[in-house]
């Protein structure tokens, strides 16, 4: 459940959950009863619970192949299962709703393994603080001309269609060309591996000796290895994008001049990037520098000048020190500095800390006569 409400507000998570039970209690059954001819609105239902589902690692193959050949009459025993998995996951969601997540107790170190709620507070908390950040600290990187020509003319409003769950032909407008040659090929490499499989499977239940079945059912390893392959390069691909829209300014120009409004396509990338492992961010933004020398010496020069601020201000706030002569001549020379770095008004406080420092100068003490 992790994933699906992390970026959630209690609210909406409780939105999400009163839609899905009404879903599974109301339209599904009628699914499950209809006949090999859906109509239209049998199929709008039916994608709809697969958006909802999607929200969840282990429903994703599913709802992404579901969602590509759309033969949604034959994949409805499959859709019941991974509807009871979710159940059991709401479950567990609901039963941790009367419990306040916020509260500061949980969030307190202490010896020894936290417990799941102490686990599930102290994450809804990183997230939090993951949020702020991105507003708070935007990006470093300036603007300028672009160098590079754009992948394609289609835009996100002209081509993705929001409030709806994407294709991989939808994507492939963000791809590199041969990642977009390599998708073209999924379709075929899927069916070879359910036709070498259900060769294999004919030729084991007439008892051909294996070492013919074994000829059939490695190729349908084969086959199905090379497709999972290509969406795990997708799921990188699309999870590049999703930080480049933020950290590359080059890369935000281009898309900005093919008129894409950057916050949605973020917002509709964002489960890619949440797959990825910890620190892929980090990899992203050092690829940018490493082949964009501008935008790395733009990057420095703000870490230096944070760096630079942050000295200044742990030299001002520390009380380890006395307020002799020297120190505060040195803090005055120091807040001047800090002054020109963030201006004026963020300065003002440390004037305050100054003149606290000046108020209570250090006395030296009298030597007494033995």
């Amino acid at each position: 459940m992790d994933k699906l409400f992390s970026t959630l507000s209690a609210e909406e998570r409780q939105a999400w959950i009163a839609d899905f039970q009404t879903w599974v209690a109301s339209k599904f059954p009628a699914l499950e009863d209809a006949s090999c001819a859906w109509s239209s609105e049998d199929r709008e239902q039916m994608a709809h619970g697969l958006n909802l589902i999607n929200a969840f690692p282990f429903c994703r193959s599913f709802v992404a192949d579901s969602l590509m050949f759309q033969d949604y009459n034959r994949r409805v025993t499959a859709m019941r299962r991974c509807i009871n998995q979710v159940l059991e996951e709401v479950k567990k969601e609901v039963s941790l709703q009367a419990i306040d997540l916020s509260d500061p107790k949980l969030l307190v170190r202490h010896r020894g393994r936290p417990t799941k709620l102490e686990q599930k507070a102290r994450a809804l908390e990183e997230e939090r603080k993951q949020k702020e950040a991105e507003v708070e600290h935007p990006s470093l990187f300036e603007e300028y001309e672009m160098k590079n020509e754009p992948v394609a003319l289609h835009t996100v409003s002209g081509a993705a269609g929001y409030g709806t769950l994407l294709h991989l032909d939808q994507w492939k407008w963000l791809m590199s060309k041969d990642l977009q040659e390599a998708v073209d090929t999924i379709r075929d490499l899927r069916s070879n591996a359910a036709a070498a499989a259900e060769k294999a499977k004919a030729l084991a239940e007439a008892g051909v000796e294996p070492d013919k079945v074994s000829v059939y059912a490695k190729e349908a390893a084969k086959s199905t290895e090379a497709y999972e392959r290509i969406y795990e390069r997708v799921d990188d691909e699309l999870a590049t994008v999703y930080v480049r829209l933020k950290e590359d300014s080059t890369y935000k120009k281009q898309m900005l001049k093919r008129k894409v409004q950057i916050p949605e396509l973020r917002s509709l990338l964002r489960p890619y990037y949440d797959r990825q492992p910890e620190g892929f961010k980090e990899k992203v933004i050092q690829h940018i520098m490493d082949n964009d020398p501008r935008q790395a010496a733009i990057r420095d020069k703000h870490k230096a000048l944070k760096c630079r601020v942050d000295a200044i201000r742990k030299y001002l706030l520390r009380t380890d020190k006395p307020n002799t002569p020297k120190r505060i001549q040195t803090m005055t020379e120091r807040i001047k500095e800090l002054e020109k770095l963030i201006g004026k008004t963020e300065t003002e406080p440390y004037y305050k800390v100054l003149e606290a420092a000046k108020n209570n100068p250090y006395v030296k003490p009298k030597k007494t006569k033995a």
